[in-house]
């Protein structure tokens, strides 16, 4: 809406260049903002989403839930699966951190797709894979017997 408003002052016909020149901010900012990324999703610039993500891996913050969860949702139609995972990885870590369990239900969803969308990443980049991101994930939070009960629950109903 904000970008709306400013295309209603500056002119519908500078949408592209007020895309473009705020595309090139969100990307040369070091720091990472959710909505940030989003608004680079909702303005079709994906390859750039996508790069802004991966570029930021140690910046994302699990404990926005809200937004982080809407931005893998808007990435994944566009096989943005290793930006997806970077995203989901950081919810589950967040609620394993915190160590809450009124939110394990949701920690599960996340290491569930996460396993689906490992089978769609060949390059892992400079990220531990899937394999060795779950091993580390159990030698990390093995005593969470909660969690791991509701995952492989939830995993043998699959």
């Amino acid at each position: 809406s904000a970008l709306n408003e400013l295309l209603d002052v500056v002119g519908h016909d500078k949408y592209s260049s007020v895309v473009d020149k705020e595309a090139r901010a969100i990307v040369s900012n070091a720091d990472f903002c959710e909505t940030s990324a989003e608004f680079l999703v909702d303005v079709g610039k994906i390859e750039e989403a996508e790069a802004y993500v991966l570029a930021r891996v140690d910046k994302i913050k699990g404990d926005y839930y809200g937004s982080l969860l809407s931005l893998a949702e808007k990435l994944e139609p566009h096989n943005c699966n290793l930006a997806v995972s970077i995203v989901y990885r950081s919810l589950l870590m967040s609620i394993l951190k915190r160590s809450y369990a009124k939110a394990y239900h949701h920690a599960v969803k996340y290491l569930k797709k996460l396993d689906d969308l490992s089978d769609k990443i060949s390059d892992w980049r400079n990220l531990t894979d899937h394999a060795e991101f779950k091993a580390n994930l159990f030698s990390n939070h093995s005593r969470k017997w909660k969690f791991w009960s509701e995952y492989e629950s939830a995993r043998n109903k699959s």
